[in-house]
């Protein structure tokens, strides 16, 4: 992705630099353009990033879920150990 733009800014500085001296016809403006809608469209079709995003979401979804379970657990053994421990206490 990176490669891809600095490509683009190396024809997008190419294209301004040619604007600027006058050289500027059709023909290199097509190939301008015909590059940037490759990219683009290469840009608009990559869903790796999506996937990873994806993953992470899981990944907070599960965290999340093993945190209130644990949580949860704990208020209950605590109160089960207290409830032995007042019935240890009154027992002797």
């Amino acid at each position: 992705m990176y490669k891809q733009t600095l490509d683009l800014h190396c024809i997008t500085s190419r294209a301004a630099y040619q604007l600027d001296q006058g050289l500027f016809n059709s023909l290199n403006w097509r190939m301008v353009m015909t590059h940037f809608n490759r990219l683009w469209q290469h840009f608009i079709d990559d869903e790796s990033g999506a996937t990873a995003i994806e993953y992470g979401l899981l990944a907070a979804l599960v965290a999340l879920g093993i945190a209130l379970g644990a949580t949860a657990l704990g208020t209950e053994l605590g109160l089960f150990f207290g409830r032995i421990a007042t019935r240890l206490s009154t027992a002797t």
